[in-house]
């Protein structure tokens, strides 16, 4: 397509602030701004066969008078002195062109056709809600990667998944999509889908028998272009349902690296791929069983270090290798009831350094004794020596820190 630039000017932070990006407004334009939850259409300009610039962004502003200056806020776009109020799109590029320049623009199609297939998807989807349920979508968001739908009320998950196959269905039967703007006297009699209230020309997508509902966005000719339709997650949000969701293309592709991932882990197990949840089942109950073991042998171990403390030791200090924090906890209760003074226990988050001079990060649980010292302001003293992070009561605290574990034996000393 031919078109032409009428007004150049340096981008006022669409995405920059310096002066290396332009606005570019054509005479005539195929790109889609971002626009309505979607993403705007990626391409190039040509300029002649040499010069090609790639288009960065395309966004829409409004609020301009057809003489391209800047106008008052007019809710009905009505006539300002003489100047139509109206919006104008602006191609973001690297470099400035004159004014006048003839420009030919090449659409990336296949980013084009992913968002149409995606965009009509949603509108299956949200239409078949509405006809079933009579929610309404709230939210809408089409980026390069995902589409996420927000609707006012709560769906189940077996909801969900009849409404996903009804959708398919309805790609499946190839229905026209039909886009166009309907004369006033007739839009007024029409009940279609908005998130907002609209004024002037109004542009409705009709999919007959499922969905209705003014949009200003690019849509295939038909339901069948959009390929398929996969529900990917849903959630509770606001009171109602986000959903996300991938169409035709998408969707082929989230299958092959969802069916790949469950290959590899069907490799792993040594199991045929529909066996690997309940292979993984199994495995998590030998873990638990072998943990609860763990936990006990390590539990005896700590007992007999704690056992070898000599009573006389008022505060006494245990270093291992154990690193279950339920455990830890409970041995450093059983180290108070022999101990009067303050018991304390450092074990280190990615296992002991190589010597005691080397610094290691250390996660700790101290516990006051008969003493009943207050160990807040040990606490205080550990922050200041060693910048620890933690906190606890009077009896009781724990965090972390990153010291030798001389250093601390050190510090134990000066209590």
């Amino acid at each position: 397509m031919k078109e032409k630039a009428i007004e150049t000017e340096n981008a006022p932070g669409l995405l920059s602030q310096t002066d290396s990006f332009y606005e570019v407004v054509l005479d005539q334009t195929l790109f889609f701004p971002e626009e309505g939850g979607q993403t705007c259409d990626s391409g190039v300009l040509m300029v002649g066969f040499s010069l090609i610039l790639p288009v960065l962004d395309v966004q829409i502003q409004e609020g301009f008078s057809s003489d391209g200056q800047k106008a008052e806020e007019s809710s009905d776009h009505s006539s300002n002195e003489g100047h139509t109020y109206e919006a104008r799109i602006c191609h973001v590029l690297t470099q400035e062109l004159d004014v006048g320049t003839m420009v030919h623009g090449i659409i990336n199609f296949d980013h084009r056709f992913s968002n149409m297939q995606n965009h009509s998807g949603e509108h299956i989807f949200s239409g078949l809600v509405h006809k079933h349920y009579g929610y309404e979508n709230v939210g809408f968001h089409l980026s390069d990667n995902e589409v996420t739908m927000d609707y006012n009320g709560k769906l189940t998950g077996e909801e969900i998944e009849k409404l996903e196959i009804e959708a398919n269905d309805w790609i499946r039967q190839n229905v026209q999509i039909d886009c166009r703007y309907p004369d006033p006297e007739e839009l007024e009699k029409m009940d279609y889908r908005s998130k907002k209230e609209l004024s002037g020309p109004v542009r409705i997508v009709t999919i007959p028998g499922c969905d209705v509902c003014a949009c200003c966005a690019p849509h295939v000719r038909t339901t069948a272009e959009v390929g398929i339709l996969k529900v990917i997650s849903f959630m509770n949000y606001k009171g109602g349902v986000r959903l996300s969701i991938l169409c035709g293309e998408r969707a082929e592709a989230d299958y092959r690296a969802r069916q790949e991932e469950l290959d590899r882990i069907s490799r792993l197990l040594k199991v045929p791929a529909l066996a690997c949840a309940e292979r993984v089942d199994k495995l998590l109950e030998e873990k638990t069983a072998l943990q609860a073991a763990l936990n006990e042998a390590e539990g005896r171990l700590l007992e007999n270090e704690i056992q070898r403390i000599p009573a006389s030791e008022k505060n006494p200090l245990l270093f291992t290798k154990i690193q279950a924090p339920n455990l830890v906890r409970r041995s450093v209760n059983l180290m108070t009831s022999g101990h009067s003074g303050i018991s304390a226990i450092f074990f280190p988050k990615d296992g002991p350094a190589e010597d005691e001079n080397t610094a290691s990060d250390y996660s700790y649980i101290i516990g006051s004794g008969a003493d009943q010292k207050d160990l807040r302001d040990l606490q205080k003293k550990l922050n200041q020596a060693f910048q620890a992070r933690g906190g606890g009561k009077s009896v009781m605290i724990q965090g972390s820190l990153r010291a030798s574990a001389r250093e601390l034996r050190d510090f134990w000393k000066e209590l």
